[in-house]
């Protein structure tokens, strides 16, 4: 396969024969494949666009929920929510003390989420990757 590319409108184009690139289109030059759906041609190279901030807060907010559903599934529970829920019942019914750390986990988490983006925002951190984000979060403690 060949792969060649429009300088002018970032078109690409991949044909499967040894075709002569004049022949093609007029103006297009040999350039690799195009490693993503969303790279653009920029100074002769694919380059991915930089993610919007709101790209980027949606990125480390999914993490985040993951790794919070991912920890309460590691103890048998749907989801994060499901584990909070115990938290509620009265009596000290068997799940309540781990469904209040749970709970408590997850508000420190987000109050943790959501200083860091206030660094962010004023400009006193850079922001963090989706796993930065992770790794940043508070440790769940179980009873």
């Amino acid at each position: 396969m060949n792969y060649f590319i429009d300088p002018v409108t970032g078109q690409d184009y991949a044909y499967d024969d040894d075709a002569p690139v004049k022949a093609i289109k007029p103006g297009l030059i040999v350039a690799p494949k195009r490693p993503s759906a969303t790279a653009v041609w920029q100074d002769g190279q694919w380059q991915e666009p930089t993610p919007t901030i709101e790209e980027m807060i949606a990125a480390n907010t999914a993490a985040i929920q993951k790794e919070l559903d991912r920890q309460a599934q590691a103890k048998g529970y749907d989801n994060i929510v499901s584990a909070c829920s115990y938290a509620a019942q009265e009596g000290g019914a068997p799940f309540q003390a781990e469904g209040a750390a749970f709970l408590a986990w997850r508000s420190a988490v987000w109050t943790h989420a959501y200083a860091v983006l206030a660094q962010v925002q004023a400009g006193e951190l850079p922001m963090p990757t989706p796993q930065e984000a992770v790794a940043q979060m508070p440790a769940l403690v179980l009873p």
